[in-house]
């Protein structure tokens, strides 16, 4: 149950196979190295330190972002 505005919302959900698969953890530069041109900015959010990190090929000397994990979506089976 969800309280939301003053309403409480009740629904029913199924737990199924993960929507969301991981590949290896790759380190930034060696993705940018492999990427070229093709890869601009990365921003990440970290919610346990409540903060920013990011990489800008062009800003090498600001960037923080260490790694990126290759993630692919796919949609549930209706």
């Amino acid at each position: 149950m969800v309280l939301a505005g003053g309403i409480y919302v009740l629904a029913d959900f199924q737990v199924g196979a993960p929507l969301v698969e991981t590949g290896p953890v790759t380190d930034i530069e060696a993705l940018s190295t492999t990427l070229g041109d093709s890869f601009l900015t990365a921003f990440h959010f970290g919610n346990d330190a409540k903060e920013w990190t990011f990489h800008d090929p062009h800003m090498q000397e600001e960037s923080t972002l260490e790694f990126l994990i290759p993630v692919a979506v796919s949609r549930a089976a209706e």
